[in-house]
């Protein structure tokens, strides 16, 4: 007999086990070693000799789903102590303007607080992995000692101001050091916030570096305009406009392809998804920061018809009436009766993992990935409704590992 020190691995069997979106296996399991999926167990005989060979417990979950973690595309933690705080009343400018005010107002050290109260919510709803934008270093630095996996996009901007330019590019500074949990990335903010020459000096840091790349993309019309020529509400507090489009400038840099995620896209312009499809960018939506600012329809169908992978996101607490990555999928099935269980689910998590550079690491439960998990107590689930349940009903998370690990849910109170 194998047997393998227990804290290193372990062996889960659950009623239901989902792999990913299109394969479910009833009364399945995993076994989990260095952090990592070994294999995918197809019934609890299985999992037993198994969890025998390696001389291990086998953990039975009973009357619950085991599933992979949600993967929440894009988020901003660092605005979580501002949930309820600031209303949308006047619109997305208005809102910003509010922002802004209430970020200068923050004290330094609620930063690391907000950071966790987010982080707690996000396990508790069963996600396993986050993408966070970082204006203020407090992700760089902070995220590391929290239970979730990570990646810390750091924000830069200069709003078309060759004065800023400077300061935005002296404020890049080498890698953090590794970290088993904690992935870094470069935000440039969006295409009305970068100057076309913040943003080349940032495309050749993404190849010197490695890293994934996110952006803000069309989100308002009033972006889109000003970008293109160089009018309207912006126009008062923007420098020069480039006269051109977000994805032109991202093409110009070597930023338009698989390695960038864009968020948003409320407001393409025509040939814009096939543009993104033939690029290999993932879109990332915020399904409940689009129902708070009351937009117009998400044009989902036009990002999926023209081949785009779209991933989900949750913005942030400032932005959105919660954190949960289950009512973000909800809350797409209900803008979009069309969109089916697997392909939401897909969207919450392997999507999600293309977008932030991870995928076939995270997002799926196969062999090699790791081993990030959610269980939900759940019973009476035919094969049939596993996911429909999954993607409508926005369970909580009963059980959470990360790397194999167990993770809390319980964690600061805001």
């Amino acid at each position: 007999m194998t047997t393998i020190p227990s804290e290193n691995a372990k062996v889960l069997q659950a009623d239901w086990l989902v792999v990913q979106g299109d394969t479910l296996v009833a009364g399945g399991g995993l076994g989990i070693r260095e952090g990592r999926v070994q294999a995918v167990l197809e019934g609890e005989g299985s999992a037993r000799r198994l969890a025998e060979r390696w001389g291990v417990p086998l953990q039975r979950l009973g009357a619950s789903i085991l599933a992979p973690g949600w993967v929440n595309a894009h988020a901003h933690l660092e605005l979580s102590h501002l949930a309820g705080r600031i209303t949308a009343r006047g619109g997305f400018p208005e809102w910003v303007s509010r922002l802004l005010v209430a970020k200068e107002r923050t004290p330094a050290s609620q930063w690391p607080r907000s950071i966790e109260w987010g982080v707690t919510r996000l396990l508790q709803s069963g996600t396993t992995f986050v993408a966070d934008i970082d204006s203020v270093g407090a992700s760089t630095r902070d995220l590391g000692a929290l239970p979730i996996r990570s990646r810390a996009y750091r924000e830069s901007l200069d709003v078309h101001r060759p004065e800023r330019t400077a300061q935005a590019i002296a404020g890049l500074s080498a890698l953090p050091p590794a970290h088993p949990l904690r992935g870094v990335g470069l935000a440039p903010h969006a295409g009305f916030s970068v100057s076309p020459a913040l943003l080349a000096v940032l495309g050749r840091k993404a190849r010197e570096w490695g890293l994934p790349v996110t952006q803000h993309w069309s989100e308002t019309s009033e972006e889109v305009r000003w970008m293109l020529w160089g009018d309207g509400p912006l126009a008062g507090w923007l420098g020069p406009s480039p006269q051109r489009s977000g994805l032109d400038l991202l093409q110009d840099c070597g930023l338009l392809g698989p390695q960038t995620s864009l968020v948003h896209g409320n407001h393409p312009q025509t040939g814009e998804p096939e543009r993104l499809a033939r690029a290999g960018t993932t879109l990332v939506h915020c399904p409940g920061s689009h129902r708070y600012f009351d937009r117009a329809p998400f044009p989902l169908q036009a990002f999926l018809q023209a081949g785009v992978k779209v991933a989900l996101g949750t913005d942030s607490w400032a932005s959105n009436a919660d954190l949960h990555m289950g009512r973000e999928v909800a809350l797409l099935r209900q803008s979009h009766p069309s969109i089916d269980a697997v392909r939401a689910w897909s969207m919450g998590t392997e999507f999600g993992a293309l977008a932030v550079g991870m995928g076939g690491s995270i997002g799926r439960l196969q062999p090699g990935c790791f081993a990030d998990a959610a269980a939900y107590s759940a019973s009476g689930h035919s094969q049939a409704d596993v996911l429909e349940w999954l993607t409508t009903q926005a369970p909580m998370a009963s059980q959470l590992w990360i790397g194999g690990r167990a993770a809390p849910l319980i964690g600061i109170d805001a």
